[in-house]
């Protein structure tokens, strides 16, 4: 995504006087706009085509309509206002808008309270376009998306149908195409915030894990380097020692119905002892002492497989092997309802 800064220098933006900085918090997310000019939707030069519609908002002494993002139509963008500071002026008119939508239901009473209609969005976008003969294309609605799902993660705002709009929300009467024809307005809206949730939320790989699965194994299997495997963010909550912990939970689990099943046979697969004390390390604190921390001091352990090695090849006694598993479950406990409820079913 490039977008090139071009500020307007007309100060063709902001309430209630020319040029003045925002003076309420914006409840909505974006307003989206297509030009509805054949002629610059119609160039070969795409770059240009946005370039001459934001100069047209450049013009000494416009009333408007300006935008924050002019969009060409391979998602090249310009930026020429800043939507931080600064309302645009691409959606202030008002004719019979869709006040069923909680969102617009919002900017009407704004504009009730003496605001105008452009002040309730954080963003504008003007997507180089021309009804049906030239739609608002994939790329324009990614880029469009890429922001607002920016902006959302700035303010704090949901991006759904009532934070995410089409200028024919707020004017059916004359914009009523306006980004897209009334048949398809739904669909084009729920495409776009589609897009932007999916970069807020990726969707989710769910990863079969099978008794005897390394980490190695699971991350070779999905294309993925261990480092990258170790890198996924959703298991913070599981982390004692950031950055260790992360993916470790398949074999955390894995271990623990070996555990189970082995338990009370007098004694403990030494493969079994490995993957317990692996675990264990990985929930370590660097400074931590007890079991742990003392086989790997012993060991002269300084990484996790000169760790696991000396564990594999070390004869421990049975009650070595429970002091270990006692300590692994009372640590596990302690992170959470989740792993105290797998610890009651294995442990």
């Amino acid at each position: 995504m490039t977008i090139v800064a071009a500020h307007l220098t007309n100060k063709a933006y902001g309430f209630p006087t020319r040029g003045a900085q925002r003076r309420v918090k914006a409840p909505i997310l974006a307003c989206i706009h297509i030009t509805g000019n054949r002629r610059t939707a119609a160039y070969t030069d795409r770059h240009q085509a946005a370039l001459d519609e934001r100069s047209y908002a450049n013009r000494v002494g416009s009333p408007g309509p300006s935008a924050h993002y002019y969009v060409a139509r391979d998602g090249w963008a310009i930026g020429a206002i800043d939507p931080s500071v600064y309302a645009a002026w691409s959606n202030g008119d008002v004719a019979s808008p869709n006040s069923a939508n909680a969102g617009i239901a919002k900017v009407l009473a704004l504009r009730a309270k003496g605001y105008n209609a452009n002040e309730a969005y954080w963003l504008e976008f003007e997507c180089v376009g021309y009804g049906s003969t030239y739609p608002i294309t994939v790329a324009q609605k990614q880029f469009c998306a890429t922001r607002i799902a920016a902006m959302a993660k700035v303010t704090g705002q949901p991006v759904n149908r009532a934070t995410v709009h089409g200028h024919s929300d707020l004017n059916s009467v004359n914009r009523a195409s306006c980004p897209s024809p009334r048949t398809s307005r739904e669909a084009f809206l729920a495409d776009v915030i589609a897009r932007a949730n999916a970069i807020l939320v990726p969707p989710t790989t769910t990863v079969t894990v099978e008794a005897g699965d390394t980490l190695g194994a699971i991350a070779s299997a999905h294309g993925l380097t261990l480092e990258a495997l170790l890198a996924f963010s959703e298991n913070a909550k599981y982390r004692a020692n950031p950055g260790l912990i992360q993916k470790a939970m398949p074999d955390v689990v894995m271990t623990l119905r070996m555990l189970g099943r082995t338990a009370g046979t007098g004694g403990m697969d030494r493969w079994v002892l490995a993957e317990l004390a692996l675990c264990l390390a990985l929930l370590d604190d660097p400074g931590r002492s007890g079991p742990t921390a003392e086989i790997r001091r012993q060991g002269r352990a300084e990484t996790f497989q000169e760790f696991r090695e000396y564990i594999r090849t070390r004869r421990l006694s049975n009650s070595e092997t429970h002091v270990l598993a006692a300590d692994l479950a009372a640590r596990m406990k302690s992170l959470g309802p989740d792993l105290a409820r797998v610890f009651g079913a294995v442990v």
